[in-house]
């Protein structure tokens, strides 16, 4: 048995520590990419379909600039114009259970959980403006960093509206389940926000854009948090995986050993 404990958690070492990996290249991958003006990126584009033709060019881009969007989209709950919204709703509730004794006799109590009735998530095409002209974003595919734009917790049972979102009565369920609220969760990325893209440049297609990252482990980033605070976040989150790797290969070497020492 501490064979087979040992082994999931030389598992999860593993895992944590490619996990790291992967972030450690993402703060490289920010860190290394300089910051290009959208003016000098249109200009390098029709210098290479002067040359090569137009559909060659194809670079990797970090753009900071104000999102623009004729035709945004009205997040579900806040309704705020923006182009990329994501939704959630969880049910938290109260239900009885029986504690069964070691002599056969039983306790009853109350125990709190939670449950996730919904989410979803929309995006639609942008452009970024950085004062020196603007160019187009296709989202599919990024790794979005939005801001909160709702987090509210509604006591009671019942249906409930929130901006275009309704929400029909939930059935009780078994077990004396009782409902406590509901909370809703929405993140966006609202319109004339500041924000940070790490995407390939290409025109490809017929027109400039930025997008998702041809490539095998490279990253397509559309955040509100600026680029040294991705850098600071990641940083963190690496060293956490670090340490969390560590511990659990400890760990498992330590139960192998004992193992060993019992036989």
């Amino acid at each position: 048995m501490l064979f087979v404990l040992a082994i999931v958690l030389a598992a999860a070492a593993a895992g944590l520590f490619i996990a790291s990996r992967v972030m450690a290249a993402k703060v490289a991958l920010m860190r290394l990419t300089e910051t290009s003006k959208a003016a000098v990126i249109q200009a390098e584009v029709k210098a290479v379909a002067d040359e090569i033709g137009a559909g060659s060019y194809a670079k990797l881009v970090e753009v900071k600039g104000l999102v623009r969007c004729d035709a945004p989209l009205a997040a579900e709950f806040s309704l705020t114009p923006c182009v990329y919204y994501e939704t959630e709703v969880v049910r938290e509730y109260e239900e009885s259970y029986v504690e069964s004794g070691g002599s056969g006799k039983g306790g009853t109590g109350v125990r709190r959980g939670s449950e996730r009735l919904s989410s979803s998530s929309r995006g639609c095409p942008f452009a970024i403006d950085d004062g020196s002209s603007g160019i187009a974003v296709d989202p599919t595919g990024a790794e979005f960093h939005p801001e909160t734009s709702v987090s509210r917790f509604e006591p009671g049972e019942g249906e409930r509206t929130i901006g275009s979102y309704v929400l029909r009565a939930v059935a009780a369920g078994g077990g004396g389940r009782r409902t406590i609220g509901y909370r809703f969760t929405e993140r966006c990325v609202p319109v004339e926000r500041q924000v940070y893209v790490l995407g390939e440049a290409t025109d490809a297609g017929g027109s400039l854009h930025i997008g998702k990252v041809r490539g095998r482990g490279k990253r397509f980033i559309v955040s509100v948090k600026s680029e040294e605070e991705l850098v600071r976040s990641a940083r963190l989150g690496k060293i956490w995986l670090a340490v969390g790797a560590a511990v659990s290969l400890a760990g498992g070497i330590f139960l192998a050993a004992l193992e060993l020492f019992r036989r």
